[in-house]
């Protein structure tokens, strides 16, 4: 495996477990999803880190192209995020909310893995 893949792969942990230690800390009692740690804090994730952070862009040697894709894809996932959350909250069932929204971020945090581990990869 070469150093760039395992540092892709480095990153890719990093910002899954920051996602998870996240959710674990948001489960202390809050409501909702809107509030800082919540699930809109969530979704800012290892794309939208990467998409804010000149430093890091500059650390992990990213093209202006690479960049406009991490910032697209971080864009887009939060919208969807937000309309699934808004289509969750008109459902009325709490029990169903919190399974719908356990679901798509799974998807959504795999989603986020597979695009950024081929927009940091690609050579």
């Amino acid at each position: 495996m070469s150093i760039r893949k395992l540092s892709v792969f480095g990153i890719v942990c990093a910002g899954l477990f920051s996602l998870l230690v996240n959710d674990a800390m948001a489960q202390g009692g809050r409501r909702g999803g809107g509030g800082p740690g919540g699930i809109m804090a969530q979704m800012r994730g290892l794309a939208g880190m990467i998409a804010r952070e000149a430093k890091l862009q500059k650390d992990l040697k990213l093209e202006q192209e690479q960049i406009d894709q991490i910032r697209s894809f971080a864009d887009d996932q939060q919208s969807a995020m937000r309309e699934k959350m808004e289509e969750a909250r008109e459902s009325g069932d709490a029990g169903g909310r919190r399974e719908m929204m356990q679901e798509l971020q799974a998807e959504m945090a795999q989603e986020e893995l597979d695009t950024m581990a081929e927009v940091l990869d690609a050579d």
